[in-house]
């Protein structure tokens, strides 16, 4: 997407370098012109053409055991290893663990590859003083949204990388990294150019391609020391595309002539940022520059050795006049190798968009689901408030019914009570028959007096044959009531257990049709796993050749 062009006055504009880093081209400074990776120390984890899209991530994400371990084993390799730089990438990290900050304060490291975690930012900006050796700083491929107000802490830093992060703005204090040389913000979602970036005095390489630039500032013509452009010249409004195509050299003289300043090539600048750089406080001791950092900043540290850069650079230039040709013949490889790149992207863009329609019908599925289960538990409240009234109505109807049975019973016993006391009433004027035929009747036979009781006899057992029918009535009557009452009883208990069987049998087919769903969706989910399985392997498949 990006051209990679060179500042050089005796360089072909077509000596293009693409930034799949097809070509690596060494500039007078050292640095490598690939813009994947540049400025990149020696031993950093290359990412391949898979790794180099943004990986998705889950919503919720924990480290696994072997990253965890694996950072595990940086910390201690770099606590035992006299080597400057500490490599955590690939550790899963969602934030700078504190013992990082510590490790690069006093083991004085100058680089530090976070490159391929989950960062969303430096959550510790008070403790980026800790910082203030690092040379580089390799944070590609993470989620880094805003970078720290004090980045200018970093005092030392030559190379930043932050490619591959979701980077709208940069904070105005990066123009005061004096020492800056490397900067790619490539692929993140900047809309307009930082204008900070003009207040960099030693940058050398700047890439900016993969966001949505479409003009460089006037005062671009500041950054005087600067070798490499990387941006998308088909995009560009100002500087005009056709001249963005033809190299940086053509863009810096263009903003030049426009701002009516004379250019100078930026070798006229190199010595000056080239010189070893100090702290301005004195705080801190500069330790000199590893053959680990020489070798991927390639900084010359004595006059002779510039002197012998320079006239290695001369002859570099004329043994490039040569190499147009080919130059010419790899530009074309170049231009096919991005239009399959972008085949390739809009393969998984079609496949992104896919993946994301079928998350919003997951997500309307679960919606509807989530009606059903608050329909059902309507159901259920409402079930719930009929058994309820259900209950009540039965406690009360039994209280009802206890309580007639308590006044039958009462009533009963009064009769059985008043019988009583008209039996003994009966007994009584008996006994005052008999006295009184016995004083009355002295003289009567015993015959008649037999008589006399007999006919008493009879009739108390006339009046019991009438209070035993009485009693007997009253039975089958207090019978004939219960009766009556237990058959409503029992309507009503049968009309209950009618009703809850209802509630059941509609729970049960509810219940029936919301697992043959959920069996559905499974199955649709599990077909569209696999084709986008499918998709997904013939694309790498592809890639691959």
């Amino acid at each position: 997407m990006g051209h990679h062009v060179s500042k050089d006055k005796k360089r072909s504009p077509n000596n293009l370098t693409t930034p799949k880093g097809k070509k690596s081209a060494k500039k007078p400074g050292g640095l490598l012109s690939s813009s994947k990776g540049a400025g990149q120390p020696k031993g950093a984890t290359q990412t391949s053409k898979t790794e180099s899209s943004k990986k998705k991530m889950p919503f919720l994400r924990f480290q696994s055991s072997q990253a965890k371990k694996r950072y595990q084993d940086q910390m201690f390799e770099a606590e035992n290893n006299p080597e400057p730089n500490i490599d955590v990438s690939n550790c899963e990290l969602d934030e700078i663990p504190d013992d990082l900050y510590s490790a690069c304060n006093y083991l004085q490291k100058e680089a530090l590859l976070l490159n391929n975690n989950w960062l969303s930012g430096i959550d510790k900006p008070d403790r980026l003083n800790d910082f203030r050796t690092l040379r580089v700083l390799d944070l590609h491929h993470n989620e880094i949204k805003n970078l720290p107000e004090n980045i200018h802490q970093l005092e030392n830093l030559q190379v930043l990388n932050l490619e591959n992060n979701k980077l709208s703005k940069l904070p105005s204090s990066i123009g005061k990294l004096r020492h800056l040389q490397t900067l790619n913000i490539k692929s993140n979602r900047l809309h307009s150019f930082p204008e900070e970036i003009c207040n960099l005095k030693s940058l050398r390489t700047l890439d900016i391609s993969g966001n949505k630039i479409v003009r460089l500032p006037k005062q671009f013509y500041k950054v005087r020391t600067l070798e490499t452009l990387i941006l998308d010249p088909e995009q560009m409004h100002y500087p005009p595309s056709d001249e963005c195509c033809k190299g940086t050299e053509a863009i810096m003289i263009f903003i030049c002539s426009d701002n009516q300043i004379e250019y100078l090539p930026p070798s006229n600048f190199l010595l000056d940022v080239l010189d070893i750089p100090t702290s301005p406080d004195n705080q801190i001791e500069y330790l000199p520059p590893s053959n680990f950092l020489l070798e991927v900043l390639d900084i010359p540290t004595s006059p002779s050795k510039v002197s012998q850069s320079l006239a290695k650079h001369l002859r570099d230039e004329e043994s490039l006049q040569d190499s147009d040709k080919m130059d010419k013949e790899l530009e074309v490889i170049s231009h096919k190798k991005d239009e399959e790149r972008r085949k390739l992207l809009l393969e998984l863009e079609k496949i992104e968009n896919g993946v994301n329609r079928l998350i919003e019908d997951m997500m309307a599925e679960n919606k509807r689901v989530k009606q059903v289960e608050q329909w059902i538990d309507e159901l259920e409240e409402e079930r719930m408030k009929d058994d309820d009234w259900c209950s009540v109505q039965y406690e009360e109807y039994q209280k009802l019914r206890k309580q007639e049975i308590l006044e039958n019973m009462q009533n009963l016993l009064n009769d059985i009570n008043a019988q009583e006391a008209l039996r003994l009433q009966n007994l009584g004027q008996k006994d005052e028959t008999m006295k009184l035929a016995l004083h009355s009747e002295e003289v009567a036979s015993y015959q008649q007096v037999e008589d006399v009781l007999l006919n008493k006899e009879i009739g108390h057992t006339i009046v019991t044959d009438l209070y035993i029918q009485q009693e007997k009535a009253q039975r089958d009557a207090f019978e004939v009531l219960q009766l009556q009452k237990d058959a409503r009883i029992q309507r009503i208990t049968e009309q209950i257990t009618m009703i809850e069987e209802e509630l059941y049998n509609l729970t049960l087919v509810e219940l029936e049709k919301r697992q043959m769903k959920a069996t559905l969706e499974a199955s649709l989910l599990e077909e569209k796993r696999h084709s986008l399985i499918n998709m997904l392997e013939t694309i790498d498949g592809r890639t691959r050749k």
